[in-house]
């Protein structure tokens, strides 16, 4: 599959400050990656009209907005609204899942996860959008 553009500006959201430095990290050491943290779906909402990312990579967890919220907002606004998103979960059930799936989710990237990996990780999901 020929993607319409490459993979360049990546936006990670988290609220865990220690999770957004190891894929800040992990992704920035690519030089094709311009990546972008925040701590919450609201501070995305403001980036993701500066920023226009490629990618969206979003925990799901989070205080008063959580992964799934910031992804309907997303899906709402036009600039959000094809971005792929991708979320960053640990021991997601059958059903928490398939709830990510029917909100639109991309892919989800489970944790644990092996930083010096996720590059390739990401790629990997990335050669699979249809663009």
């Amino acid at each position: 599959m020929v993607l319409a553009k490459p993979l360049s500006r990546i936006l990670y959201v988290d609220d865990d400050a220690s999770m957004c430095e190891l894929v800040r990290t992990a992704l920035a050491s690519q030089p094709e990656f311009t990546v972008v943290t925040c701590s919450s779906g609201f501070e995305a909402l403001i980036i993701v009209g500066q920023l226009r990312p490629d990618l969206i990579l979003l925990d799901v967890s989070m205080p008063r907005l959580d992964g799934v919220e910031t992804l309907e907002c997303l899906r709402a606004m036009e600039l959000g609204h094809h971005t792929p998103v991708v979320f960053v979960a640990a021991g997601l059930s059958q059903i928490e899942l398939r709830r990510l799936q029917v909100a639109g989710a991309t892919d989800v990237i489970p944790v644990p996860f092996d930083p010096v990996e996720l590059p390739r990780l990401i790629r990997s999901i990335w050669s699979r959008i249809d663009g």
